[in-house]
């Protein structure tokens, strides 16, 4: 859940791109520090548990980043594997 003040933003990995989401402190709290938050695998920013993540962190005063990684932001379920 994006606030009236968030911004979004297209993030560029190598030759892809993804999206970032930033929401400033509670409205009233001084902004101590921005956190940045990832999810897990198979998770997305937008998952209730990373809502809940980032509006508690708001509530004491640090703003949030957000974001997809990759894979997510190409609807995958999990991260593309790396050969070496």
């Amino acid at each position: 859940m994006a606030t009236s003040t968030s911004v979004e933003w297209r993030v560029r990995v190598d030759n892809d791109e993804t999206t970032a989401l930033y929401e400033p402190a509670a409205e009233g709290r001084a902004e101590s520090a921005v956190f940045v938050c990832a999810h897990g695998a198979g998770g997305h920013m937008g998952d209730r548990g990373m809502l809940r993540v980032a509006e508690t962190l708001r509530s004491i005063g640090l703003g949030v980043v957000r974001f997809n990684f990759v894979y997510r932001e190409a609807k995958s379920a999990r991260p593309t594997l790396c050969l070496v």
